[in-house]
């Protein structure tokens, strides 16, 4: 199956290949674990006012829980960033399957 020329073309950026190949530990095992931190962030703040909502610690107001929503966003930004840039490292083994 031939690759798409988008995909190649990224491949062999810069950026790519440094994500992918080097031995720094702020290339791809940083980011992998950034983006593992942003997924905790998201779904741990989501967890704990969806608990709320759904009954447990009923004594817990609503309101002050209001202040989760900033965590939910910065992990969500996280995992955008960090999810691009995994993607830009690998875009032809992510988007064609084997």
């Amino acid at each position: 199956m031939a690759v798409p020329l988008i995909f190649q073309t990224i491949e062999e950026t810069g950026l790519s290949t440094w994500i992918r190949d080097s031995p720094s530990p702020f290339a791809y095992w940083f980011i992998l674990s950034l983006h593992a931190v942003g997924m905790a962030l998201l779904v741990g703040a989501s967890a704990v006012i969806d608990l709320r909502i759904l009954g447990v610690a009923r004594d817990l107001p609503l309101a002050p829980l209001k202040g989760l929503y900033n965590l939910i966003w910065a992990g969500f930004w996280i995992q955008v960033v960090s999810g691009a840039l995994l993607l830009v490292a690998y875009p032809t083994r992510i988007f064609i399957s084997s």
